[in-house]
């Protein structure tokens, strides 16, 4: 079965957000190391940390919350099947997915550092 790990890793961390869970273990890969430390870089996460299991790993994930365990992530969703769209507190979601758009986000990770750039607080 074909699953879409970039998808799964978004969910686990929405998921853990809605359970106001402090941490959050995502399995590893090249692509979701490198998406989490973007996270990392522009203030949606507290920290993170690489474990290895003797298989793939394992991203440990520190959500950020402010004093009203409000999330610096606010929300995200699934656009189309290559776009993810985050939001920060202060940055409405757009949902157009236009691939010209500084919110959109395809599999290259240029796109992507070109979206946590422009949602940056």
């Amino acid at each position: 079965m074909l699953t879409d790990q970039i998808a799964d890793m978004f969910t686990r961390i929405r998921n853990a957000i809605k359970a106001r869970k402090r941490t959050v273990n995502v399995p590893a890969s090249n692509i979701k190391k490198e998406i989490t430390r973007i996270l990392f870089e522009n203030h949606f996460i507290s920290k993170y940390a690489y474990v290895d299991d003797g298989k793939q790993g394992i991203i440990k994930i520190l959500l950020k919350y402010d004093e009203q365990m409000q999330s610096a992530i606010q929300g995200i969703k699934k656009v189309r099947s290559c776009l993810k769209i985050i939001s920060s507190a202060n940055t409405p979601m757009s949902t157009t997915g236009n691939r010209g758009s500084s919110r959109s986000c395809s599999n290259t990770m240029s796109r992507c550092r070109t979206l946590f750039r422009g949602l940056k607080k």
